[in-house]
């Protein structure tokens, strides 16, 4: 786009930026900045950053509304500072050592960087195979980290010494206090009604044409409601849709896009391969299909700040573990640091303080990452207007009893939209984005996934326990499709590795 190509300075380049997201608010600060007294070369929101940098400094960061990650270098001082936004949608990674700082968007970016330590970190690997992903700021190597959302950086650049780290800041993170006094539940689905249409308007600027994901849920539904109370008439929706029938919502997306009379794309004919790319894109989070209720005899004897772990990241079965090879696993034993996902999901036990427990692991770290990988991957930019930071901040404080109940899931958000969704729609239970892994593993992409596996032992994997995994994927009632899976993201990762990071 012919908006201004980065990196972007002030007036008189003592500042300079390079940015990646959006700030969604920046017409209505472009307009404050220049009755300040700030001169504008171009219309980015870019240059925004620059500006109020100059009026705020690091403090700049609480008057954006949008995704981002950034860097200032502050020529004058000798500053860089480095942020990121609240929910961590955009991500940054970090890598600092001997008076050397590297940061990109991307881990591969840093793997180009001949100082940094690219030895495997074996904490994040153990929390990976438990839960498909390495919460925090951790990565699978040791001498890259990421930049934890809501947070500044401060670093000063000193001649002789290099760069060193001047502070941190926090300055955002999602709170569970419920706010006092309570509102009454039709006010607060007032509330949230606005926060949702100022939400979605601001999103709505945009130099490119946009679309929406239409899965047929409340969520997605609701968004397109709120486009269309803001008037967007003409409007593409994308839908991912399976040839097996307990896993597809085509028909609800199908409902939906009829109720607002919405061209519709159904990606559902895309090869196995191809839909696992876009429901990346969607933010997909491969969700055991294990048997009801099958570990609540186990959960029992957990301690309470332990459950929400135990919940979303059950240990993986020793089928599985022992298709690991003698070698990693006793890397992972020995140099995986104890407790480090204990403290990660250590709570009270409250449902409340679950949800906040999942919007600072699971949220950030694995759907956010999937969204912003396999969308900037094809310069696809996803907008999320559900995690705009004013409305979560009025959601979370909320009762919890407004959010669900026994009976219920996403009351308000129900009620919200009740006279503006097909009545199907409004009452069918939550589902899950389930991709059918198991009859995809043993029929499609068997050759792949095994050539995957068995390529890469003795390294990370043994033969023989491998080939007792797949025979539970293939004859047992147990389903370990997404064990299986968490293993051929190890595979694809580890062949692309040197193995002496782990075995010296």
């Amino acid at each position: 786009l012919e908006t201004g190509d980065p990196p972007i300075s002030n007036e008189d380049g003592s500042l300079w930026v390079v940015f990646n997201g959006e700030i969604y608010n920046y017409a209505e600060r472009r307009t404050r900045l220049i009755t300040a007294g700030h001169q504008f070369k171009t219309h980015t929101d870019t240059e925004v950053i620059v500006h109020e940098y100059e009026e705020r400094g690091p403090a700049c960061v609480d008057q954006f509304r949008g995704m981002f990650s950034f860097a200032i270098w502050d020529t004058t001082r000798g500053h860089l500072l480095l942020a990121r936004d609240r929910y961590g949608i955009k991500p940054l990674y970090v890598a600092a050592r001997d008076g050397c700082l590297a940061f990109a968007s991307e881990i591969k970016a840093l793997l180009e960087v001949p100082w940094v330590d690219r030895s495997w970190d074996a904490t994040a690997l153990s929390a990976y195979l438990r839960l498909g992903y390495a919460p925090g700021v951790r990565t699978a190597y040791s001498g890259i980290r990421k930049l934890a959302p809501g947070t500044t950086e401060l670093w000063t650049w000193d001649p002789v010494g290099g760069i060193r780290s001047e502070s941190s800041r926090t300055y955002w993170k999602p709170s569970g206090e419920e706010m006092k006094p309570e509102p009454s539940f039709d006010e607060a689905a007032r509330q949230v009604h606005r926060y949702l249409r100022e939400s979605v308007r601001v999103r709505l600027r945009s130099d490119v044409p946009l679309g929406a994901f239409l899965s047929g849920g409340i969520d997605s539904s609701t968004v397109i409601a709120m486009m269309r109370q803001e008037g967007v008439d003409d409007l593409l929706t994308f839908s991912i849709g399976f040839e097996e029938q307990d896993f597809d919502e085509l028909p609800y997306a199908g409902l939906v896009a009829k109720h607002f009379r919405l061209a519709a794309y159904d990606l559902c004919a895309l090869a196995p391969p191809a839909i696992l790319k876009v429901a990346g894109a969607l933010g997909a989070r491969i969700i055991p299909q294990g048997k009801r209720g099958g570990d609540f005899s186990r959960k029992l004897g957990t301690d309470r700040s332990l459950w929400h772990l135990d919940a979303i990241g059950p240990a993986m079965p020793e089928f599985c573990q022992a298709a690991l090879s003698t070698s990693f696993r006793e890397f992972l034993r020995v140099q995986t640091e104890p407790l480090d996902l204990e403290r990660l999901f250590a709570s009270d036990g409250t449902p409340q303080a679950a949800l906040i427990t999942d919007q600072q692991t699971y949220l950030r770290d694995d759907i956010l990452t999937k969204v912003d990988r396999m969308s900037m991957a094809v310069s696809l930019e996803v907008r999320v207007p559900l995690l705009d930071h004013l409305l979560a901040e009025y959601v979370n404080g909320l009762p919890f009893s407004y959010k669900m109940n026994l009976h219920r899931s996403k009351r308000i958000l129900r009620h919200v939209v009740r006279d503006k969704l097909p009545p199907q729609v409004l009452k069918r239970r939550k589902v899950g984005f389930v991709p059918p892994l198991r009859s995809w593993l043993r029929g499609p992409l068997r050759e792949w996934s095994r050539e995957v596996l068995f390529c890469n032992c003795p390294t990370v994997f043994d033969e023989k326990g491998l080939g007792r995994a797949l025979a539970v994927l293939e004859n047992d009632t147990r389903d370990c499709s997404n064990n299986i899976w968490v293993l051929l993201g190890l595979g694809v990762w580890a062949r692309t590795e040197d193995p002496d990071q782990f075995l010296r």
